[in-house]
């Protein structure tokens, strides 16, 4: 076999190794991209001033946030305060502007990761001053009595209350203020020691 045989093969069995060597390291390559790809991207905690921004990666690594008040100037940036490689990453976003929408990617190493469809995330914080208030309802107690279910009510019975200053009332609990109404006690002395709520007195 000449040298010269032997030259080209050895040319050609040195190309066939740079390529396999190229190919095998873009897949490692593209492998471990692929594991650095943010997942279950989720904003939360979003208030006025702030908003927490959490998600996950298939390998351990570091990211930041880049965001912006515009889709193509992402000109903010916050890096994760945890210096450890993790798979669970956590950005909290402050001096936030109220009532105002932002946009934003995930940076891993040199590459940005947008959403699904290549575009940024965003959220917008609530409006200074605004929020949702509960009705608080209204309690009104009813006494135990007959209730009419006529459209106009007629009244049940009518109570003479005597006059404070004519008799005294020497009673001091509700069962002797009940046992002597109308005999020196009445029902102004009831309402006094708040026995109304108790029982239903009947005069």
């Amino acid at each position: 076999m000449s040298s010269k045989l032997i030259r080209i093969i050895s040319t050609i069995v040195g190309i066939a190794i740079f390529v396999l060597i190229v190919v095998i390291g873009f897949r490692i390559i593209g492998s471990r991209a692929s594991n650095f790809q943010p997942i279950n991207v989720t904003i939360t905690d979003i208030s006025e001033n702030s908003a927490k921004i959490t998600w996950e990666t298939g390998d351990a690594t570091l990211g930041a946030i880049k965001y912006g008040t515009t889709q193509n100037a992402l000109n903010f940036y916050a890096p994760e305060t945890n210096k450890d490689l993790t798979k669970t990453h956590s950005v909290e976003l402050t001096l936030l502007s109220p009532g105002s929408t932002y946009f934003f990617e995930i940076q891993i190493a040199d590459k940005m990761y947008g959403n699904a469809d290549s575009s940024s995330w965003s959220f917008t914080t609530k409006t200074k001053g605004v929020e949702t208030v509960s009705p608080i309802p209204t309690t009104v107690q009813v006494s135990p009595t007959n209730i009419s279910t006529s459209p106009t009510p007629t009244p049940i019975q009518s109570l003479k209350i005597p006059n404070p200053s004519s008799t005294v009332c020497s009673e001091t609990t509700c069962e002797g203020i009940k046992a002597n109404l109308g005999k020196g006690c009445s029902v102004v002395d009831l309402v006094k020691k708040n026995c109304l709520g108790s029982s239903t007195a009947t005069p």
